[in-house]
Parts: structure tokens; sequence; C-alpha cells
């Protein structure tokens, strides 16, 4: 029960209580307001009998700051849910380092993101990939080449688009908003052609949040300036009623300063309050294309807050899925299963961003099995195209 006035009586149903039960009462206020008395008076039946209580506090001390428990406000989802959700979006690896800690990367990434798991050290300088000429110590009489791809395209999707722009956006243009279906090609959009040697399976990365299509609110009749700096989002279904959805992720756009246009929020019937900062939702890190691309769309789309620009280019499948996947459905992409026999020096210290180079071709490392009494490592190699 909310309720805008800080005095008098407000009354409110909940039904279906335990007769015995241990019941608490929640009081939550505003930043800055507090009661001087709180008073509530329980009523109920228990079949034909009726039951009142009443309890009581004056003298309440007053809060200096406004309390937000975080656990009453964050939704329904898991740690590992959350967790595995942004593995997906961003393709992050994560390994535990010689010191310890668990390092997260990003696999392969593109567009200037720095430290990538195949590419390049950690922010600390160290794990950086090694090459490895293993030529003298493969049995080439034990080798098998295969194709490597075993699907034959890569669905990139989030789990709730249930809102009522997304459902239109679906309706409109035959895909889920922000999804993206890459079957081959070359180019970091999943623009791409068809891949004959592969597979009928598809692939599904599934983030388990709810990707929301925001608007940006306009000024009706108001030719000098008729996009305003608030952007929102429409938590309803198709027909209009309420929706929860899965969580949802967005950035957060801080609004403010010279020509921000004022919220108001009603306080009391007769007390209204305008606000010049606030945070609105956006799927783009940065609100014009100059300053940055980036944003959690998996395919490119058209952008709500700059015009329908088409410039935000940088979705996470360019940026962090496509320099991995443009080479998986690569038709010169083959999975080579070899023995070798690897010096304790390589196998030391061997990780599994390195490479190893054999008769002068250069082989990322699919899997690796080592019996370290003989010395015998099994591997499972893919060609670098």
């Amino acid at each position: 029960f909310t309720s805008t006035e800080a005095a008098g009586t407000r009354s409110f149903v909940t039904p279906f209580l335990v007769a015995n039960g241990v019941y608490s009462v929640t009081i939550r206020h505003q930043e800055g307001l507090f009661f001087n008395s709180v008073s509530w008076n329980i009523t109920g039946e228990i079949g034909a009998t009726s039951y009142s209580d009443t309890v009581a506090r004056t003298n309440l001390p007053a809060a200096a700051t406004f309390d937000f428990q975080i656990a009453n406000q964050i939704p329904d989802v898991s740690i590992m849910s959350f967790l595995t959700g942004l593995f997906k979006m961003f393709n992050l690896v994560a390994y535990v380092n010689d010191s310890g800690v668990i390092v997260v990367r990003p696999l392969e990434a593109t567009s200037g993101v720095s430290n990538s798991y195949y590419t390049s050290a950690d922010v600390s300088g160290l794990d950086a990939p090694i090459n490895y000429d293993i030529s003298d110590y493969v049995d080439t009489t034990d080798r098998t080449v295969n194709i490597a791809l075993p699907y034959k395209e890569v669905l990139y999707a989030y789990e709730g688009t249930g809102t009522y722009l997304a459902k239109q956006h679906n309706q409109l243009f035959g895909r889920p908003w922000g999804a993206l279906s890459y079957i081959g090609g070359t180019d970091r959009d999943g623009q791409g052609g068809v891949n004959f040697n592969a597979s009928t399976k598809v692939y599904q990365v599934i983030a388990p949040f709810e990707h929301m299509k925001y608007e940006r609110l306009i000024n009706v009749g108001v030719n000098t300036k008729p996009f305003t700096t608030i952007q929102w989002g429409w938590s309803v279904n198709e027909n209009e009623e309420p929706y929860i959805g899965k969580p949802v992720i967005f950035y957060g756009v801080k609004q403010g300063g010279s020509g921000t246009e004022n919220l108001s929020f009603q306080e009391t019937p007769t007390l209204a309050v305008l606000v010049n900062q606030y945070w609105i939702p956006s799927n783009s890190l940065f609100k014009n294309p100059s300053v940055g691309k980036q944003n959690i769309n998996f395919g490119l789309e058209l952008n709500e807050y700059d015009f329908g620009s088409d410039e935000f280019t940088d979705t996470l499948f360019a940026v962090y899925h496509s320099e991995y996947i443009i080479d998986v459905f690569n038709p010169s992409r083959r999975i080579t299963q070899v023995t070798s026999y690897l010096p304790l020096r390589i196998t030391y210290n061997l990780k599994l961003n390195d490479t190893f180079t054999i008769n002068s071709s250069t082989f990322i490392i699919n899997s690796i099995t080592t019996d370290l009494q003989s010395g015998k490592s099994k591997m499972e190699l893919l060609n670098k195209v």
C-alpha cells in the first residue's frame, strides 16, 4: 500500500492470513520526512469469530538518510543466472591465474577492446598468449582432419522481448528486438551467406534478461525543438496490460544541464516537484555515435534516442563475437586431431589461449588431454584462418 500523503487513515485488505502467525509491518518513508507517530489497527475474522488489535508507536526517530534495501529492490534472479547472462552477452571467459585470482576477460574482441583472452595479456600484463612450435613433437602417423563446424546457424537473442514496443518490432520486422541470426559470411554485422558444409543444427545464445525497446518523447507541435531529452520504456504487453517479464538489463544515462526538459512529480494533490536531473534507460552506452557506438543489441538496430540512427554499429556480436564466429564459419576451418609428446617446459607452462605451430601452420587449442606419466597428449586443434 502506498500513499502520497504523509498523514491520515488509510485502509487496505490482505486476505488469507494464517490465524496464529507472527506478522511484521514495515513502514518506509521518503528521504527528509519522518513520522511523529504511527498506529495501525488489525481486524479480521476466523470463521464466525471476529478479532481486533491496535498497535501504536510514538516519538519515532528521524532517519538521516533513506535506507535503501537492495535485496528488496533487485529482480528475482539467481547470481549464477545473472553472471551466465553477462558471460553470454559479452562472450567472456574466466580462469584462475597463478596468484589464485579469478580473471574474467572477453574471449576475443574488436573495436579497441583490450585484454581479450586470445589476443593479449590481461590488465596486469600477465597471461599473454604464447606460440609454441611443436613440429618436432607431433606423431605424424596419427592424424585426423574433419570439418570443424557442427551447426548451420548461431542465434543470438534475449529471453524476454514481451513488452509492447519489442512485440511491435517483432511483428513489423519478423525477428525479435535486438536479436541476430548468423549464417556464415564475412562481415561483423552478421550479414552473410549460407555455409553448405555445415550441419542442420542451430546453436542458440540466449541471454536470460528482458530486452526492452525504448522511446524518446517528442514535443507535439513544437517545430523548434521536437525531441525532448526524456526516454522511457512502457512495461505493458501487446494488449496494453501491465507486464513484468525477465529482469531488465540496460544502460542508465544521466540527463541534466542546459536544455534538459523537466520532469514533474506530483508530491501531494497541491504540490508538484520539478526535476531536471534524471536517469533514462538506454540500450546504448552513449547518446551520440560520435562519442561512442557501444550498445547491448546483438544485431544492428536503429537507435531509439538518436533520431533512428543506424550508426551505433558496435553491437554485442560485432565487438565480442564476430571475430571468433566468422572464423568458425569459414569454409576453410578444420579441426585436426593429433598425438604429440610435449616436453615438460611446454606442458608445465601451457595455457589454453596459447597457440601451436606445426610445419608453418598455426593452430588454436580446442582441447588437450595429457598423460603425465607417458607424456602423451591427445589434442584437438583448430587451424587459424
